[in-house]
């Protein structure tokens, strides 16, 4: 009973949140206790129309793909696609396929994610897997890989040899864009990677790109490829005067009718809603995750690359200010040193400088001093004779001239003054 009561307020919830009308909800639990087997098995009704209504159905849904090109009765749309994907014309098209997998309009009860593949067997053994990709995935090609391959193998039997093996055929329609591949229509198969000489044609990929299509592109300038993903990305939307035209090609015809039973009929439309809003639901999860994930890789390099900058940083802000630290006290040594070397030559040559003119001028007074203290000998011995008669005064001053020469004349002239004097 407690489980029952707590469903009734998850539906509850689902009200305030998500808009589900009131009468799918009984006013009391008790009421509800009754009938909730009822309400979980009509979980499509239970949504707001306004909330249904914001939902427009295209080609892209895979349901809505796999009802067109997946019903048995549908073979020439499913041809015609088939053939404008191969580039097939003439005696080469496809004229009969017959759908393994056929759609089933209870496929996606059960799981509301799960692949909506089809695959189609035609009139030559080759096999064909076609698949509408609206939700991005990680390992897309990694899964496209494993189902062509595991598609191939599975079709031999015990007894059956290699050369049994039937050609397979990967057609993927993608409604997101593949990384590094930017061409609308990719085709991959088994080739040697010098020469491109190819190894087989029994395994062969197709990745058509929606987004990378241009659906402004004029009409008459497209291949029946193209012509097809036109009326996938447009649908009905603002074709009224292209369905005529377009109609005129292989199978688009009975696609457009398809396409118009599946959204008129109720059943088929809820479900093909309910798979989109799971496939929203999904993508929106998917990118809600990828930007959590950004963030918080953005978050972590940030502080990886702050840490690992500061520590490069702070290693070169060490070199360059050791070099630039090692240039100004170099600059300054030098300054100071050469001041201090100025002021301590200056001192010591001053020292010297005294020293030695101390030195050589003791010795040149020491020698003119001699020089002169025998001049004044021999004066004081010329002024001596003069002073006793023994020297006449005209003779006393030649003699003194010839011996102290013109340069001593102011001397020789001081003697013969006080020679004068003394007479």
């Amino acid at each position: 009973m407690n489980f029952v009561y707590a469903l009734y307020l998850t539906h509850t919830l689902n009200v305030a949140l998500f808009g589900l009308q009131e009468p799918c909800l009984p006013k009391k639990p008790e009421s509800f206790i009754k009938n909730y087997e009822l309400i979980i098995s009509l979980p499509s009704q239970c949504y707001n129309k306004g909330m249904e209504e914001e939902l427009i159905l295209h080609y892209t849904n895979d349901y809505v793909f796999k009802y067109v090109f997946g019903s048995p009765e549908h073979q020439a749309a499913r041809n015609g696609f088939i053939n404008a994907v191969l580039n097939l014309d003439g005696p080469d098209r496809i004229v009969k396929s017959d759908v393994l997998n056929p759609f089933k309009i209870k496929e996606t009860a059960d799981d509301k994610l799960c692949i909506l593949d089809i695959l189609a067997k035609t009139k030559s053994g080759k096999l064909i897997n076609l698949e509408m990709q609206a939700r991005q995935e990680a390992d897309y090609i990694q899964r496209v890989l494993y189902y062509a391959c595991h598609l191939a193998s599975s079709q031999l039997k015990s007894s059956d040899i290699y050369a049994d093996l039937p050609p397979v055929v990967s057609i993927s329609i993608l409604d997101w864009n593949l990384k590094h591949h930017t061409n609308t229509h990719s085709i991959f198969r088994l080739l040697e990677t010098r020469t491109h000489k190819e190894l087989s044609r029994d395994l062969e990929f197709h990745f058509i790109q929606l987004k990378r299509f241009n659906p402004k592109k004029s009409l008459l300038e497209c291949v029946p490829l193209e012509r097809w993903m036109l009326l996938f990305l447009k649908g009905d939307q603002d074709m009224d005067e292209l369905l005529d035209e377009l109609k005129k090609d292989e199978g688009i015809a009975q696609a457009i009718q398809a396409f118009e039973t599946c959204k008129s009929t109720e059943e088929l439309r809820l479900t093909a809603l309910s798979r989109e809003r799971a496939i929203r639901s999904y993508n929106k999860s998917v990118r809600v995750a990828r930007e959590e994930g950004e963030k918080a890789g953005r978050r972590t390099g940030e502080k990886i690359g702050r840490e690992q900058g500061e520590k490069i940083g702070r290693q070169q802000g060490e070199k360059i200010g050791r070099q630039q630290g090692e240039k100004i006290g170099r600059q300054q040594g030098e300054k100071i040193g050469r001041q201090q070397g100025e002021k301590i030559g200056r001192q010591q040559g001053e020292k010297i400088g005294r020293e030695q003119g101390e030195k050589i001028g003791r010795e040149q007074g020491e020698k003119i001093g001699r020089e002169q203290g025998e001049i004044l000998g021999q004066l004081q011995a010329f002024f001596s004779l003069l002073n006793s008669g023994a020297l006449p005064k005209d003779r006393a001053k030649q003699q003194m001239q010839a011996l102290l020469g013109k340069g001593h004349d102011e001397l020789v002239n001081e003697f013969l003054q006080r020679l004068e004097e003394a007479f």
